[in-house]
C-alpha cells in the first residue's frame, strides 16, 4: 500500500482520502481510527465535569454500582451503565473481561494464564485486570483472532 501525504495551508481542508478497489478490513480499520480521533466522553471528579479522550481510558470499573474510567493518572466517575459503555465503545476496541470491568484493547500489553480458567490481563501502565472465565473465549477472540479450521 502506498501512502502519499501533501502538506496545505489551511487547516479547513484537512481531509484523508483512501482509495482501494474493495473495501478490506484494513481499510475499515484505518476509516475507523481517522473517523474516531478526538473522541470524548464526560467525567466527573468532585462534580466537575472534564471531556476525556476516549483513546486515553485504560478501562472502566464499575464499583458500588458507579462506574469509573481510569486513564494513566485520572480516576473520573463516568454516569452511565456498563452495558452503555460496552455497546458504544465496542467499535473503539473496548472489551469486557468481566461483569465488573471493560478494558481497552489497544492499552493492553498482554494476557497470562492464571488457575481455574481465569487470565490476568497486563495493561500498558503495569496494572494488572482479572478476565474471568466467561470473557476469556471473546478476549482471545480479539486479541489472536478467529482460529481457521
Amino acid at each position: 500500500m502506498r501512502v502519499v501525504m501533501r502538506r496545505i495551508q489551511n487547516k479547513a481542508e484537512e481531509q484523508v482520502v483512501l482509495e482501494c478497489v474493495e473495501m478490506t478490513k484494513e481499510f475499515e480499520n484505518i476509516k475507523w481510527f481517522v473517523q474516531n480521533q478526538n473522541r470524548t466522553l464526560s467525567g466527573y471528579q468532585d462534580e466537575k465535569m472534564y471531556n476525556i479522550p476516549v483513546e486515553n481510558v485504560l478501562y472502566f470499573e464499575t464499583v458500588d454500582e458507579k462506574v469509573f474510567a481510569y486513564t494513566g493518572k485520572q480516576v473520573y466517575e463516568i454516569r452511565r451503565r456498563m452495558y452503555e459503555i460496552e455497546a458504544e465503545y465496542r467499535e473503539l476496541h473496548f472489551i469486557r473481561c468481566s461483569r465488573q470491568v471493560i478494558l481497552n484493547l489497544m492499552k493492553l500489553k498482554c494476557i497470562s494464564p492464571e488457575i481455574n480458567g481465569r487470565f490476568i490481563a497486563h495493561m500498558k501502565n503495569e496494572e494488572q485486570l482479572i478476565i474471568t472465565r466467561q470473557y476469556v473465549s471473546d478476549l482471545k477472540k480479539a486479541v489472536i483472532g478467529e482460529r481457521r479450521k
